[in-house]
């Protein structure tokens, strides 16, 4: 299975319920933002992938409102 077809998977099938729509969310974007830089076989987005763990260190939860 190819990166992009894995992180699907495990997405859907992984991932707690509660973190889906969010996973999800930063996919989608790290996946349009490298394709559209023809940069797509692992997406993902350097400034803002380490943004759930700072929100945990800063408010004790993973969960972010939005990626901005």
């Amino acid at each position: 299975m190819a990166p992009r077809e894995r992180a699907r998977e495990i997405i859907a099938k992984c991932a707690h319920p509660d973190y889906r729509p969010i996973l999800q969310d930063y996919f989608d974007r790290a996946e349009f933002e490298c394709l559209r830089k023809g940069m797509g076989h692992e997406p993902h987005l350097l400034f803002k992938a380490f943004k759930m763990h700072q929100n945990l260190e800063e408010n004790g939860t993973m969960k972010i409102s939005s990626w901005e």
